[in-house]
């Protein structure tokens, strides 16, 4: 949870100030780009998560002589089982992704309602990643994606008329 928080600060101020030195365009590009790599590392993850080997147990059983025989083994999530409450907190984390991209990409054509989609979308995995210590392999996608959404909110470099054109100066009509 330090971590996520670290990571979430750190995200906040370098954001806030790469947003303000950086023109709207590239700025808007670079949120398409931080969105989808968060995207895409959130969505690997989980399949990870859910498919991979990465449970380990451990069982215990005699054997014919009555010596105690301990076998070691590793699972998927899906081997095991999957929890009624498991499956809807992975199911809305995946959503979560999938609109975080969907209002990136809203948000690079100017679609104004882009930047809420992603602020909306963050809600699920920042909650879901500081309650829960098993989805821990989530954090650097969230701080990726909180990155993007903090970058969506700040206001880009305007470009800068060159002076004497009409409309340059405070007094000009």
């Amino acid at each position: 949870m330090i971590v996520l928080a670290a990571g979430l600060f750190i995200a906040l101020v370098t954001m806030r100030i790469l947003g303000g030195r950086v023109q709207d365009i590239a700025r808007r590009r670079l949120v398409l780009g931080l969105a989808t790599a968060a995207a895409l590392m959130g969505w690997v993850t989980l399949a990870y998560m859910v498919s991979g080997t990465t449970y380990q147990g451990a069982a215990i059983s005699l054997d014919g002589s009555g010596d105690m025989v301990q076998r070691e083994y590793t699972q998927s999530l899906v081997d095991m089982g999957i929890a009624p409450l498991t499956a809807v907190v992975l199911v809305a984390e995946a959503v979560s992704f999938g609109t975080l991209l969907l209002g990136a990409a809203g948000h690079a054509a100017h679609w104004r309602s882009g930047i809420w989609l992603m602020a909306g979308s963050l809600v699920a995995p920042v909650t879901i990643a500081f309650v829960s210590f098993g989805l821990a392999a989530l954090i650097p996608a969230v701080v990726l994606a909180f990155a993007a959404a903090v970058l969506a909110f700040s206001r880009g470099r305007e470009r800068r008329r060159p002076p004497g054109l009409p409309g340059a100066g405070p007094w000009s009509g």
